[in-house]
């Protein structure tokens, strides 16, 4: 059974209420600035017999590309000042704005109330939303001394565009580093968010994870999460005497929920496979429909109440998954 806000008997009302925050980008962990991973780099690559890399020369690319130069730690701030920080890049300050309106109002014969409402809210990742788009309407009447009306009904429509922020994944292998934020805090400062001055096929002192950009690996994937629903019923009171009645009530549920990601080359999870992409889709539905009668009598002071009647369900769930590699 579906219940809403229902309408007053009197005069028609407009009720409108709208909400409006923003949300401040969080406080950002410190971490080592580029000059200060570069001399760490070199350390690095000089305790486990490399030879180091930011020394201020160019270094040929392993993957046959053009020969990137890597400044000395002391050239770095003159050329790019403390470096890329991560964080800042792919946080930033949302909006979140809720509206609603509902309309009221009616007689003793007949009470009404529909409103609707609209939630827009910004992620505090770059590339990330969620907006809700929601109705809900009820309607009561008398259509006569003998029979009533109730009909009832609310859905909305939720549309998120979400991304892959999580800390850890589990795969094959056991646990593993994955989702933009975590990228943040180990993707080099010295690569610039257009990725100058840096080659992931040269510098891998920071292993796989550090060399995906995590402004790109935002930006350059798709996940949009869609979800439809909608819950409706009506139902009829017959009185057909003092002592019997006779209700039928009517029931429809919808539900569709649908998932659409895609990862191009350029992000670390469609990197490993020339591209990727998936899509997952359910419906589902559900029908209700219940009929009965109720008999009340007094017999000698006791009171007798009998019901009888009948209930019919359906329920079909339709689901489908496409994915695709390269």
């Amino acid at each position: 059974m579906i219940t809403t806000k229902q309408g007053k008997v009197g005069k028609g009302r407009i009720d409108v209420d709208f909400k409006s925050s923003y949300s401040l980008l969080p406080e950002t962990i410190d971490l080592v600035n580029a000059q200060q991973y570069a001399e760490l780099s070199n350390e690095y690559r000089t305790y486990i017999g490399k030879d180091v890399i930011y020394d201020g020369t160019y270094h040929e690319s392993n993957n046959g590309g053009e020969p990137t130069y890597f400044p000395t730690p002391e050239e770095i701030p003159g050329l790019m000042g403390e470096g890329t920080d991560w964080q800042k890049e792919i946080m930033r300050n949302a909006t979140r704005n809720d509206l609603n309106v509902r309309i009221s109002g009616g007689s003793k014969e007949l009470r009404y109330s529909l409103g609707g409402g609209v939630l827009n809210t910004e992620g505090l990742l770059i590339n990330t939303s969620f907006n809700r788009y929601s109705f809900r309407g009820n309607l009561n009447a008398k259509l006569n001394e003998a029979v009533s009306l109730s009909w009832n009904t609310n859905g909305a429509v939720v549309e998120s565009n979400r991304s892959n922020t999580n800390t850890s994944r589990f795969s094959s292998g056991g646990t593993e580093r994955s989702g933009a934020i975590v990228k943040a805090f180990m993707t080099s400062p010295v690569m610039a968010v257009d990725e100058t001055w840096f080659d992931d096929e040269i510098d891998d002192s920071n292993g796989d994870f550090g060399s995906f950009n995590p402004v790109i690996d935002l930006t350059d994937q798709y996940y949009y999460k869609n979800n439809f629903n909608v819950n409706s019923n009506v139902r009829l009171d017959f009185e057909i005497s003092d002592k019997l009645t006779f209700v039928t009530r009517g029931g429809f549920r919808y539900i569709h929920d649908k998932q659409d990601r895609y990862w191009n080359l350029n992000t670390s999870q469609g990197s490993r496979v020339n591209g990727k992409s998936l899509y997952n889709s359910a419906v589902i539905k559900n029908l209700v429909n219940e009929n009965y009668f109720t008999y009340n009598t007094k017999v000698r002071g006791h009171n007798i109440n009998v019901v009888a009647g009948m209930s019919i369900e359906k329920k079909i769930r339709e689901a489908h998954r496409y994915g695709f590699q390269d």
